[in-house]
Parts: C-alpha cells; structure tokens; sequence
C-alpha cells in the first residue's frame, strides 16, 4: 500500500512540475509575441491594427493564466 501511495505522490509530482514549465515556456513564447507586435509599431500607436495584435496576445496571455489557475485548483 505505501509504495502505492508513494508512487502517485512521484508521478503528481513530476506532472505538475511538467506542466508548470509548459507553462512557463508559454508565457516566454507570448512574451516574445508581445514583443514583436510592440516593436511593428510605435508605442503610441492607437490604430485599429495595433490594438487588435495587441488585444490577441493579451487574450492568449489571459488564456494561460485561466489555464493556470485551473491547474492549480
């Protein structure tokens, strides 16, 4: 029975330990989005364009977040 339970306790640990750095790797993928979408226009830039790629990289950021804190339920 213990090697049962410790058994899952290993695997949970390294599924969760997996999917965290998933996630992490995610946030760095957006981030780099995010990056390249500010530097195609000028910071102040309020045209539709701008803030439509703006407004999908934030949606896909918040995305990732609603993933993590399911996760973390």
């Amino acid at each position: 029975m213990s090697d049962f339970g410790l058994k899952i306790g290993i695997e949970g640990e390294k599924q969760f330990k997996d999917a965290l750095r998933d996630i992490n790797q995610a946030f760095k993928v957006l981030g780099s989005e995010m990056a390249l979408v500010t530097s195609q226009f000028d910071k102040n830039d309020k045209s539709v364009e701008a803030l439509t790629s703006r407004n999908s990289v934030l949606t896909k950021e918040i995305g990732e977040y609603l993933l993590l804190d399911i996760f973390m339920i």
